[in-house]
């Protein structure tokens, strides 16, 4: 008999690392406070996004510790995040979102995200389509 499937989750929180190098870890905390361990070879993608609002493809290891499969960056600083690729095509920029590949057109980019096209990232853009901030996801 073949094995049932493990069932695959997506849980949406905030990013945290806990303890130290070389044996950080990464916590997911869930809307209601409760902190969920999360680990696999994708955690390690989410050190450096300590801080940022993920929601993630997560699938049960333990009880309180889940392997994650994937993670879209949703906001940052309190401001809503796109995440995707950055992509320039006749002089313009788009973000082709992670989520579901649609290509966001960005108004304007930052100047360092020059040498970041074919990149994934997060962006945070105002109401006329320019980044204000933005970063690599790793």
């Amino acid at each position: 008999a073949a094995a049932a499937a493990s069932p695959v989750d997506s849980l949406c929180g905030q990013i945290w690392t806990v303890g130290a190098e070389p044996d950080l870890m990464v916590d997911l905390e869930l809307e209601s406070g409760v902190r969920v361990r999360l680990e696999g070879e994708l955690s390690k993608a989410l050190i450096p996004l300590a801080g940022v609002r993920v929601c993630a493809a997560t699938e049960p290891s333990t009880k309180r510790i889940r392997t994650v499969r994937g993670f879209i960056v949703t906001s940052v600083g309190g401001e809503p995040a796109l995440d995707g690729v950055l992509v320039a095509r006749d002089s313009a920029y788009f973000l082709r979102t992670t989520a579901d590949g649609r290509e966001v057109p960005l108004a304007r980019i930052l100047g360092p995200m020059q040498q970041e096209i074919g990149k994934r990232l997060w962006v945070v853009v105002d109401d006329s389509g320019r980044v204000k901030v933005a970063g690599p996801i790793p």
